[in-house]
């Protein structure tokens, strides 16, 4: 049996990569898994 929260994890994080990608994030770490890495918002 899958873990009933494994699909609101795979959105957030998706969400938070498209973020990084629009350049909204900065990232800091290895974006291999969200325990891998950080997120701040950008300075404009």
């Amino acid at each position: 049996m899958t873990n009933p929260h494994s699909a609101f994890y795979a959105y957030i994080e998706y969400r938070i990569r498209y973020l990084i990608y629009k350049g909204f994030l900065e990232l800091k770490g290895i974006p291999r898994s969200m325990r891998h890495y950080r997120v701040k918002l950008r300075e404009k």
